[in-house]
């Protein structure tokens, strides 16, 4: 399951960084999203039990930071990146958002315990 939410994090700070500091150009990095089943095929990772739980806490974990991340996002969606407006891309900006704080979240949550 590390292999799989380190993935998410990185997929997930790469989208964010290509989304503000490139624009619409910047969306292409969203088709990276699509190696998330093939790197979760090729790992073979069957879940237990405690596992299976681990995996809902970083779910339940990850949806009240995502809600505070959206309204960062809606706060600051009037300001502009390296030219981009955060308002025209707040879609795909917590797309990536979400993806980055399930990994991290998942990470910590499966070093704790």
């Amino acid at each position: 399951m590390n292999i799989r939410f380190t993935f998410e994090a990185v997929i997930g700070t790469i989208c964010l960084l290509a989304i503000l500091f490139f624009g619409s150009i910047g969306l292409i990095a969203l088709a990276l999203f699509v190696l998330l089943p093939v790197v979760v095929k090729f790992t073979k990772c069957t879940l237990d039990e405690r596992e299976k739980v681990l995996f809902y806490k970083a779910g339940n974990l990850t949806f009240g930071i995502t809600v505070m991340a959206l309204w960062v996002i809606y706060k600051f969606s009037g300001h502009a990146i390296n030219g981009n407006l955060i308002g025209e891309y707040w879609y795909y900006l917590s797309i990536s958002t979400v993806s980055l704080i399930h990994g991290v979240s998942g990470l910590i949550v499966f070093k704790i315990s």
